[in-house]
């Protein structure tokens, strides 16, 4: 490279660039808009957005720096929540918008899109909630749902409910150990229809998840024999065993 060149691009930087410019941050995940059912109430607290649906009611944590803005119809004013309670009514198309004061700021930047999904989250648990199936693959693995007999004082201890205390009875081919059993939470249910797989319903995303790959570890897939618990649509690779 010739040395007029070299300095010039030193001083000037690039000639052309493919990426977006650096005064631009949009977020196409925080600025879509959420639609809200019918049976969807909001009430905007100073630090959180409580989400009441059928199923219940949930808080979802709202920075200073956000705004809601609420849509009945798409000619309509907007509305923004500060301290009252919205409701949407069955006849409009309500729809909710998250903005930002100042998108160039990093952290407003990274939560914007992180608090839309939550709030789409909520809305979804509230109204229909969520339901992840798990697949116990191998010779043997069964799977069965029983009413837990350990003590009430113990089971309130660790966070339960004592009345009404179930526990997944799980034998996964261990040799010291027949059956492994895992208290169900007082949050989630949880239904055996065959013996290899099992229905967990939650209205919390992030709560069924844990729930879920707290099972899984118990036996992760492996990628020789193809056994294991698998959580939903999962699917590994199977390797072909090296021979000598």
């Amino acid at each position: 490279m010739r040395p007029r060149l070299r300095t010039f691009i030193r001083e000037y930087g690039r000639l052309f660039s493919t990426s977006l410019p650096k005064y631009g941050h949009p977020c196409y995940i925080g600025r879509a808009p959420i639609l809200i059912p019918p049976s969807v109430v909001f009430v905007q607290k100073p630090n959180a957005l409580q989400v009441t649906g059928p199923l219940g009611t949930t808080d979802v944590p709202i920075r200073h720096f956000m705004e809601l803005t609420f849509k009945n119809t798409p000619g309509s004013s907007s509305q923004s929540l500060k301290g009252k309670e919205k409701e949407s009514s069955s006849g409009a198309n309500s729809t909710l918008y998250l903005t930002v004061h100042n998108p160039d700021i990093r952290e407003q930047r990274c939560l914007w899109g992180l608090t839309r999904t939550l709030i789409s989250n909520a809305i979804t648990g509230m109204t229909e909630g969520f339901v992840v199936p798990l697949f116990l693959v191998g010779v043997g693995y069964r799977a069965a749902l029983e009413p837990d007999p350990r003590p009430a004082a113990i089971i309130e201890k660790e966070g339960g409910v004592s009345k009404g205390a179930m526990r997944l009875n799980l034998k996964l081919g261990f040799a010291k150990a027949a059956s492994v059993y895992i208290p169900v939470p007082p949050h989630i249910q949880a239904e055996v229809p065959v013996p290899a797989r099992i229905m967990l319903f939650c209205t919390d995303k992030q709560k069924l998840g844990l729930f879920a790959a707290k099972i899984r570890n118990l036996r992760k897939p492996e990628p020789y024999k193809g056994k294991g618990i698998f959580v939903g649509t999962e699917v590994i690779r199977i390797k072909s065993v090296k021979k000598k």
